[in-house]
């Protein structure tokens, strides 16, 4: 039947968008699809209906009879009604002329006059000459996605929670605070490394790390949470208020009483009373524990210091008020949210005001009208009118070193800021930070290039060195003096540099805290400059290193290897089987190796990519700012960067990655509405 038709286009719509909000829920943004009325042109009171969606064929669904059994109040118009979920169609009919046919259509709820009549243009017939047709596209605003209740943002993560109970995370997981136990929740709270959150059953629930047992919350049934740096606060369903984790300065030691919100920060714990009166607990450092008089009907902590949104609509701070974050705006407002060092209101007319620190943009907000805003350390969100969830501001590290010339070349080298590579004539191309003149290589030419945090050096074809940039007075010798003599091979670590004499020794220059530039006496093939520490593969394979030692990042294992790269805390060495070997600090997973064979590998700050023997490239370790999301192809070379990767195509052009606004303020498109 017809009703069937466009019930099941309809429903099968909505489900679409309705039944995982997390992916689907932003597929579109209209319900689009044609329309075709059928008349025959022996007996025009016979009428039939096809439908099908946009892009689809007429074929799909085939034709089916109306059954024009309706009447206009007026008496001349018939009709036949089609309801299906969220859309109603119905199609007119002129008793005194049959010909003359209309279609209406509204959303469910909506009202007819929103399209009004359409008049049908019967300009087709069919190959049979039996039937005469005219078709319409209808469009309506897709059903609005669930709507977004509660976002709650710090540095590294962010989580959002929608009406019906779901909720999601995005961001870095170190300890897996991103990672959402399954079931409905009502409230959530994301600070450093922990996850928190209120249950629909009212239970406690944490994920992440286990530091002080901040994973480890009270059992009972609760209506809100709120996690700070050292420890947690709920407040019960009967007002009384629960924390727990770290206790060294009275935060964790709530008064008796029953409050109707908490807010934990950094050392110092506000409660607001039933009577909209604060108080709070902790340690008083700048005042943090001496809230205003007053009655208020919501808080809200930053790191060292909380604001409170007053009874008539004024947001006051109290607390450490370095770079602005005490100094509200005036005005009336209906929300507020604090940051570690900024806040954020929302007036009544749904405009964003924010003060504090502005560092990484964190206090300027799209322009838009909003219903509902977050803050965390240094990014805050919102969701606009629309149900549009927005971020801004985060930590970014665009310096312009992933936007690689055109051209092509032999060679890429990664460094802080900045990135450098060989043309095919041999002459050097830089690009990013130039602050400390990182960029101005000289008009030579070279056989190879390295980057290190400030300073770059190239490598000429005669075997002498030339370095510039940045030149810090520390260490045997500035990092841009290099020495006289002549050089196999180069690397650069963050403040020194080494090289491969044409007699097999090494030689380094510029910084040397930890020893770094103090190489072992013997043969090397190959050498990699980290940071306050230096690896080295010697002539007989095995990997010897020197320097600060951290982590175990210069405790090489044993082995015959074929080169080796450096990263902040840890290392990396293609065995002479292909296979890739880490070790040192690992905390974001740069230390474990994945398996296959490959060629080439290199060692940003806290991520490793590596070149497969099939020519694509594969990252691994953190992955803030896209510096792991090697795109597709094959490519010759690979180099990482602090936050960015830079590789070598087979056709000689190079790709850079990374360097983009922190994952935790770039909102997945999935949960965009």
């Amino acid at each position: 039947m017809p009703r069937g038709i466009l019930a099941g286009l309809a429903v099968a719509f909505a489900l679409s968008l309705l039944a995982n909000p997390a992916t689907d829920a932003q597929s579109a943004h209209a319900t689009e699809f044609d329309v075709r009325i059928w008349q025959r042109t022996t007996d025009p009171a016979y009428l039939a209906v096809s439908v099908r969606p946009g892009g689809g064929t007429w074929a799909d669904r085939g034709a089916v009879a109306l059954e024009m059994g309706g009447l206009s109040p007026s008496g001349l118009y018939r009709y036949a009604a089609l309801t299906a979920e969220g859309l109603e169609v119905r199609v007119w009919q002129s008793i005194s002329n049959l010909r003359n046919l209309y279609l209406s259509a509204r959303p469910v709820g909506g009202s007819w006059f929103d399209v009004g009549a359409i008049p049908l243009e019967m300009n087709g017939l069919s190959a049979s000459g039996r039937y005469r047709f005219g078709d319409l596209t209808l469009a309506f605003p897709a059903p609005p996605g669930p709507r977004v209740v509660s976002v709650s943002s710090v540095f590294s993560h962010t989580c959002v929670l929608w009406e019906s109970g779901q909720l999601a995370c995005w961001g870095e997981s170190v300890s897996g605070e991103t990672d959402v136990p399954p079931g409905g929740y009502s409230s959530v709270s994301a600070a450093q490394d922990i996850t928190c959150a209120v249950r629909e059953s009212g239970a406690l629930s944490c994920w992440g790390t286990d530091t002080w047992g901040l994973s480890d919350p009270p059992l009972g049934r609760y209506r809100s949470v709120s996690a700070g740096l050292w420890h947690a606060c709920a407040v019960r369903q009967s007002g009384e208020v629960d924390c727990w984790g770290r206790n060294h300065l009275g935060q964790a030691d709530p008064p008796q009483g029953t409050f109707l919100a908490v807010t934990a920060g950094h050392g110092f714990t506000c409660g607001l009373r039933d009577s909209g009166r604060i108080e709070c607990w902790g340690t008083n450092e700048d005042g943090r524990a001496e809230p205003p008089s007053g009655v208020y009907q919501s808080i809200e902590a930053g790191s060292f210091h909380a604001c409170a949104l007053s009874e008539t609509g004024r947001v006051e701070c109290w607390g450490e008020g370095s770079q602005g974050r005490t100094r509200a705006p005036t005005g009336r407002y209906a929300s507020m949210a604090v940051g570690h060092f900024h806040g954020c209101a929302l007036d009544e007319l749904g405009e964003v005001r924010c003060w504090g620190s502005n560092y990484d943009g964190q206090a300027s907000p799209p322009p838009g009208e909003y219903r509902l805003i977050a803050a965390g350390s240094d990014i805050s969100c919102g969701v606009l009118q629309s149900g549009e969830l927005t971020c801004w501001g985060g930590p970014i590290l665009d310096y312009g070193q992933t936007l690689a010339p055109s051209g092509r070349y032999q060679s890429v080298s990664a460094g802080f800021h900045h990135t450098c590579a060989i043309g095919e004539s041999g002459t050097v191309d830089c690009w990013g930070e130039n602050r400390a003149g990182q960029l101005d290589a000289p008009d030579r030419t070279y056989q190879s290039v390295a980057t290190g945090s400030h300073h770059s050096c190239g490598l000429r074809p005669s075997g002498h060195v030339d370095c510039w940039g940045a030149n810090f007075p520390r260490g045997p010798g500035r990092q841009v003096d290099a020495p006289e003599g002549r050089f196999r091979s180069i690397d650069a670590g963050h403040f020194h540099t080494c090289g491969v004499t044409v007699s097999g020794s090494l030689e380094c220059w510029g910084g040397n805290d930890g020893g770094e530039a103090d190489p072992p006496p013997g043969q090397f093939q190959s050498v990699s400059g980290g940071w306050k520490y230096t690896c080295g593969v010697r002539e007989s394979g095995a990997v010897t290193c020197w320097g600060e030692e951290f982590l175990g990042r210069t405790e090489a294992p044993p082995g015959r290897y074929l080169s080796v790269t450096t990263g902040y805390y840890h290392a990396c060495a293609l065995h002479e089987s292909g296979e890739v070997e880490c070790w040192g600090g690992g905390l974001y997973g740069q230390a474990v190796a994945p398996p296959g064979i490959y060629r080439s590998l290199s060692a940003g700050d806290e991520h490793t990519c590596a070149l497969r023997q099939s020519g694509e490239i594969h990252c691994w370790g953190r992955n803030q700012y896209g510096q792991t999301d090697a795109p597709p192809g094959r490519f010759r070379s690979v180099a990482a960067g602090r936050a960015h990767s830079c590789a070598v195509r087979e056709s000689g052009e190079i790709a850079c990655w990374g360097a983009e606004r922190h994952i935790a303020a770039r909102v997945p498109d999935a949960y965009r509405r």
